[in-house]
């Protein structure tokens, strides 16, 4: 596990600049990135020993760390955060609109030396549902699998376990839910 995250806390670490695209939030998305980790280890824990296929699926997903616009201070943003995790999915798929946010986040993934599946879609998260289940991993009865979805939107054949996340043009609706919900069935937890 990076020294950047501590997931026992779920306090993000300060990091220097790396050169690659931070953009900025505010203090209070803190809160939403510790909130983040403390379910995502809590997800991957319980559920490393009962699906061999755990998805992570980033919906809006940023550049993997960003500025925080009253102090200064880099952090590492949920993205990064869950590739983190002490039980790591086996899957992730991670979505935005924004290249250098997709180009950031990548390399900052790359930079890790993980040995992670993981695909990355440019695209408007409302017309990105056919390409989120083309990178999903295929459900069996002998494999199953579960996933976290991490934003306001649906699901697979999955448990899917849902936060909410802000953009600035936020497009993700039911329609796009039911466009995933459409392609299998799904329980929800929200």
């Amino acid at each position: 596990m990076n020294s950047a995250t501590s997931f026992d806390t779920g306090v993000p670490g300060r990091l220097e600049d790396d050169g690659l695209y931070t953009p900025t939030v505010k203090e209070h998305s803190l809160r939403k990135i510790r909130l983040h980790n403390f379910y995502v280890s809590l997800f991957s824990t319980a559920m490393k020993n009962h699906w061999p296929q755990r998805a992570y699926v980033g919906l809006y997903s940023g550049a993997g760390r960003a500025r925080v616009a009253e102090t200064g201070k880099i952090v590492v943003t949920t993205a990064l955060s869950a590739v983190q995790a002490r039980y790591p999915f086996t899957k992730y798929i991670f979505v935005d609109n924004n290249p250098r946010c997709i180009e950031a986040l990548e390399a900052r993934i790359q930079a890790l030396e993980t040995n992670v599946d993981v695909s990355f879609i440019e695209k408007d998260v409302s017309e990105a549902v056919p390409e989120v289940i083309r990178a999903m991993p295929t459900y069996s009865k002998a494999k199953g699998l579960t996933t976290l979805i991490r934003s306001d939107c649906s699901k697979r054949r999955m448990f899917c376990f849902t936060t909410s996340c802000y953009t600035a043009s936020t497009n993700w609706d039911e329609g796009s839910g039911r466009k995933l919900g459409a392609e299998s069935t799904t329980n929800l937890i929200s």
